[in-house]
């Protein structure tokens, strides 16, 4: 049972859905009455799996079986029919749900469904009442995308439609706004669409033609195009390494005054877009955006843009920490690491927080209190290990304990040599790390010649770990 869909369906469902589901299941609407012996066969089955959910693995087929049919004989095929039926219920269940959460999509449609309703039945005083509450419904909603538009186009066909054949009154639409509507829903599909793709896809230049012909046709030089089209015009520019600094600002003024014309899912993405640039021109060696790219995760954070059902991402996290403590707000990144401890979205929590904290703690440098993590800790995911095996030799060197260290940039070596999970690139990375370090251990502060050696080396080595504090390491023997 533990290896069955049926099991790890009910497996993925938090407990406000499986109370809901138990709801769905026992009430006779959703009941087919020509396989009534079945449903109930199949509800049975799921009270027995939540049951017997800590002990699932002692529950076999044929013990299932035998609660579901006493004294007969086991019979997998009538197993099977049993769990397939309550595996095609919490689909339908799963489906029901999405289609009756309250958002835009799901109210519109069921609005436009009433409306066809009362226009079937020429009720035509409560059709035209549902109309005018369709109109102020779209009138208030602040989400822009495509769907808003095409939305209101097919609102307006569909009146048409049917004032002509179920009515004696003709509409009253414009067919130039029948077309606006629809060059907005197609040019927001495109952009929305480029973006995702040169963000995440690798093309081949025939699709690249395809999409640049099919892009050629949007000039933003025309004043009608709205202001969301205009961001997912500059950013497909960003993705596109097209863009510049007044692009980059311009695009940010323009997310955040009109954010709310986004539902989250677009949001992040878009948002994810700025940070994206902003990482670029650090790497390319445009520090100033170290301040620009901390603002922007802040904003992000601030609007709860960045978290997924309230929670962060390890990699979000690694990096508002990161250009926190690069920027010394030190007491600001132990704040809100701490502010976050139990609201990391991974399979390795613990990991995530400790190891973040004891970065922090190195740049405070409170080598004590990291130290003392760094004992207790135990990592599953191998690159939080490397990471926390280089902090540790680096707050050694820090620390001016060169017996230890040497010590450690041995054990290291032979960790990275005997390790089977790592690829070539990692290893060459670490390895250039420890052999770097090696070196920088033995130059004699202010020697001109060995310190410009190994400059020329560290320039000439694509493939580093730790490059900027190496390289910051290296600035301070000058002096």
């Amino acid at each position: 049972m533990k290896n069955s869909k049926l099991y790890k369906l009910v497996q993925h469902l938090n407990l406000e859905e499986i109370c809901q589901l138990e709801l769905y299941l026992q009430s006779p609407f959703f009941i087919d009455q020509r396989k009534k012996e079945l449903h109930t066969k199949s509800v049975k089955l799921f009270f027995l799996i939540q049951k017997n959910n800590r002990e699932i693995e002692a529950l076999t087929r044929e013990k299932t079986f035998a609660q579901l049919y006493p004294n007969r004989t086991f019979n997998l095929n009538k197993l099977n029919q049993v769990m397939m039926y309550l595996v095609k219920q919490i689909e339908a269940f799963l489906v029901y749900e999405y289609e009756h959460k309250g958002n835009y999509y799901n109210a519109i449609r069921q609005k436009l469904s009433l409306l066809n309703f009362y226009a079937e039945q020429k009720m035509s005083k409560w059709y035209e009442a549902q109309k005018r509450d369709i109109q102020k419904f779209q009138a208030k909603i602040n989400y822009r995308d495509n769907f808003y538009y095409i939305n209101e186009y097919f609102l307006n066909v569909k009146s048409a439609q049917i004032n002509s054949v179920y009515t004696d009154r003709r509409a009253n639409v414009s067919l130039q706004q029948l077309v606006v509507n629809l060059q907005n829903f197609y040019n927001l599909s495109l952009l929305n669409l480029a973006c995702i793709i040169k963000s995440g896809t690798i093309l081949n230049e025939d699709e690249l033609r395809f999409i640049e012909q099919s892009l050629v046709q949007i000039d933003l030089q025309n004043q009608e195009y709205n202001p969301i089209i205009k961001i997912y015009f500059y950013a497909l520019k960003l993705i596109e390494g097209k863009g510049n600094n007044t692009i980059y600002q311009t695009y940010k003024s323009l997310l955040m005054e009109y954010h709310a014309c986004f539902d989250v899912r677009d949001l992040k993405g878009l948002f994810t877009y700025a940070l994206n640039y902003c990482l670029i021109q650090l790497n390319s060696g445009k520090e100033e955006y170290y301040e620009e790219c901390w603002k922007m995760y802040c904003l992000g954070f601030e609007k709860s843009i960045l978290y997924v059902e309230k929670k962060i991402l390890p990699s979000d996290l690694k990096n508002i920490i990161t250009l926190s403590l690069r920027l010394e707000k030190y007491e600001w990144a132990e704040e809100f690491l701490y502010k976050h401890k139990n609201k990391i979205e991974a399979e390795n929590p613990k990991e995530v927080y400790s190891f973040n904290l004891a970065n922090v703690f190195f740049y405070q440098q409170k080598y004590d209190e990291m130290h003392r993590i760094l004992r207790i800790l135990k990592c599953k995911d191998i690159f939080y290990e490397l990471a926390l095996r280089r902090l540790e030799i680096k707050a050694l060197y820090e620390e001016e304990e060169i017996n230890l260290l040497y010590a450690k940039l041995n054990a290291y070596r032979v960790f990275i040599h005997r390790n089977g999970v790592l690829d070539k690139g990692s290893k060459e990375m670490n390895n250039n790390f420890l052999n770097i370090l090696n070196k920088l251990v033995k130059i004699i502060p202010r020697d001109k010649q060995q310190i410009c050696v190994l400059k020329q080396t560290l320039d000439n080595m694509p493939k580093l770990a730790e490059r900027k504090w190496i390289a910051t390491k290296l600035e301070e023997l000058k002096k």
